[in-house]
């Protein structure tokens, strides 16, 4: 998929920077799969929207099962799994459970987990698209309960066959292996590989996981963890199941917004590093520091925080346990970094067990508070609330109901959807998308002589740039590159490191001109491009040809699209030149016939006649026949024409008609 990015150049130049705000977070193809949850009779819930109707197809390619269906746009469609189909069991076995979907057009993917006697222990988690995965993971999911034998747990679910992967527990895992000694297994596209750990006071926090060189390091993975059932804080009853969608290591952030969950009085969040000497704030406080792998957790927090970091880290919050707060139970969202926001999200709540509140938290920018819509109403400013270390940031929690839903905001924003009721809860973040595009090409739109700054997306790794026509000559390396708007030329971005994959192309195109020439009453644009033409403001119906004669005064302006999809818009061009009624020379006769028009010219003098439609298209063009004193103009369609006349080498003023 290309996206086409316009950059408008005042005073000759300008610098653009690449924003981290996603037009939405749907996508054509995800992987991924469930983590083992409390065992009893339940459903595994797939849930596929979209903002278009589109066809999908799910399927769990190892075990040779698919559907397709349609996706009818603002109306998830829902499949039930059974736990037999798709949920594993027990640890360190590979299991023919990953699931796959794809669709014609770009969709969302959320799954449920839940139990359906007696409705309790469930929790979601959004699905990232293929493109938004990765190869090296820190795992980052909770410890279980000793007494019931449920443990802290993880998924890994490949995209591709022949996928090595490396797996570093840091704790003792049911299977036997060791703490902190890594062991590799291979897998294919398809297969979903369990762990859990060796007891339920084991944490696999921390747990490393990554794509080894030699089994194909360009295979992206797809990582869960949780818990099969937890108290969180440890204690605090009721146990619920865990389970998030890993963001990869490369796609951690270095600030969180965390806000509480409304109808319950407090929560419960979790740092874990990536790197060693981080240094972490929370709301502006001193700072601590942790090392890779490590982490902490701060309980029973009950206002709205920030958190900041010095190097990339994760930040996880949890739902805490009704004992304890009053309602609900746990649940687990890995949160999204402050800086990856979206435009829109379109989804809708479950309708499931004793849950029956349904909310969602949402963050903005402060001077965007205008611009949020919840189902096409915008939020009133007195519904949101500061953050008191984060000025420029409000958040807002809105209650809905279980029905299809839209946030929107053109500057982007930040959203968390959660449920709870009685002993039973569920959340997920829901700004899923880890890069830019679907696939990797976007036109970069400029003016001659503009100064653009490219950026590497995301998902590229130890970037370095080359000009696609010299690919062998490194023109830069690092996260961004400066180059003037020339003219036509491709720069692709690629990664340097054998940890991540991709590459991503930047087509630099000029604006077309935008000029309108009025020559006799024609107006006309500059040629090789596409056109619309409108009047006051608003596109004229049929008026897409370079040239436009206009068949009533007025403003008009010129909108002119290159082949690049750049778009330029013209001037304001005034027209007061057209004639109600033209005043023909004597002997001169017009008369409407049926379905055609006759030109009366005793003397000769009409060289040419030109028909035109009300919205001004060119239908018809014919000339005087030497000696013959009449042209007969053929009119296919009733209503308002107009005529324009080439008259002893002068065009004469229109003429309108109306053809019955």
């Amino acid at each position: 998929m290309r996206f086409i990015t316009s950059i408008l150049v005042l005073l000759g130049a300008a610098t653009t920077t690449r924003s981290q705000v996603l037009p939405s977070t749907e996508a054509r193809d995800f992987w991924f799969g469930f983590l083992e949850t409390v065992p009893s009779s339940g459903n595994l819930l797939v849930d596929v929207g979209s903002s278009v109707t589109t066809n999908a197809t799910l399927s769990i390619p190892a075990s040779g099962l698919s559907w397709s269906f349609v996706v009818n746009a603002g109306s998830p469609t829902t499949y039930f799994l059974s736990y037999a189909q798709a949920m594993p069991t027990g640890s360190e076995v590979t299991m023919p459970m990953g699931l796959h979907v794809v669709a014609d057009d770009p969709v969302s993917v959320t799954v449920l987990n839940t139990l359906t006697v007696p409705g309790y222990s469930a929790d979601a988690t959004a699905i990232m698209p293929t493109e938004a995965l990765g190869t090296d993971y820190r795992v980052l999911s909770y410890r279980g309960v000793t007494a019931a034998g449920y443990m802290s747990a993880l998924s890994i679910v490949p995209t591709s066959d022949s996928t090595e992967v490396e797996i570093t527990p840091s704790v003792p895992t049911l299977g036997g292996r060791p703490a902190n000694v890594p062991f590799t297994v291979m897998l294919n596209a398809g297969d979903l590989y369990p762990v859990k750990a060796a007891t339920g006071t084991d944490d696999l926090t921390g747990t490393k996981i990554r794509v080894v060189a030699g089994g194909g390091a360009c295979k992206p993975i797809a990582v869960f963890a949780g818990a099969v059932c937890a108290n969180v804080p440890v204690g605090c009853m009721a146990c619920d199941h865990l389970v998030e969608q890993m963001w990869p290591s490369r796609l951690w952030g270095s600030t969180y917004h965390m806000v509480p969950f409304t109808g319950t009085t407090a929560y419960t969040y979790r740092i874990l590093a990536v790197e060693d000497s981080t240094a972490i704030t929370v709301n502006n406080n001193a700072p601590f520091h942790l090392n890779a792998g490590e982490w902490r957790d701060s309980v029973n927090v009950a206002s709205a925080i920030c958190v900041s970091g010095d190097r990339p880290f994760l930040a996880a919050q949890f739902m805490q346990g009704f004992q304890c707060v009053g309602a609900g139970d746990p649940s687990l969202i890995h949160l999204t970094p402050a800086d990856r926001k979206v435009q829109r999200i379109e989804f809708r709540p479950w309708s499931i067990g004793t849950i029956g509140n349904h909310q969602v938290n949402i963050i903005v920018d402060s001077a965007n508070i205008g611009d949020l819509t919840l189902d096409g109403v915008p939020i009133a400013a007195g519904d949101f609330s500061p953050f008191s270390a984060c000025p420029g940031s409000v958040h807002t929690s809105r209650p809905i109901s279980v029905a299809n839903h839209v946030i929107a905001c053109s500057g982007g924003f930040t959203a968390y959807a959660f449920g709870f009721g009685q002993a039973n809860s569920y959340a997920y973040a829901m700004n899923t998308s880890g890069v830019f595009g679907e696939a990797g090409e976007e036109v970069i739109c400029a003016d001659a002589g503009a100064t653009i700054t490219l950026h590497a997306p995301l998902g590229i790794q130890d970037p370095y740039w080359v000009d696609t026509a010299s690919p062998d000559d490194t023109l830069a390396i690092g996260p961004t590159i400066i180059v003037p708007a020339t003219g036509p030329v491709t720069y692709a971005v690629l990664t340097g490191d054998s940890g991540s994959c991709g590459s991503y192309q930047y087509q630099i195109a000029l604006n077309p001109p935008a000029t309108i020439t009025d020559s006799l009453g024609v107006l006309t644009g500059p040629s090789g491009h596409s056109y619309q033409w409108y009047l006051s403001g608003s596109p004229i119906p049929g008026a897409t040809a370079r040239t436009y004669v206009p068949v009533v005064n007025g403003t008009y302006h010129l909108e002119v699209t290159s082949s690049s999809g750049c778009t330029s818009v013209s001037a304001d061009h005034l027209v007061l030149s057209v004639a109600v009624a033209a005043q023909l020379p004597a002997g001169l006769g017009i008369h409407a016939e049926g379905q055609h028009v006759r030109i009366d010219d005793p003397t000769f003098g009409v060289e040419e006649v030109q028909l035109y439609s009300s919205i001004g298209q060119l239908l018809e063009v014919r000339g005087m026949v030497r000696g013959q004193g009449t042209i007969h103009v053929p009119v296919k369609e009733t209503g308002v024409h107009v005529l324009r006349l080439l008259y002893h080498g002068n065009w004469i003023a229109l003429r309108q008609l109306v053809m019955e």
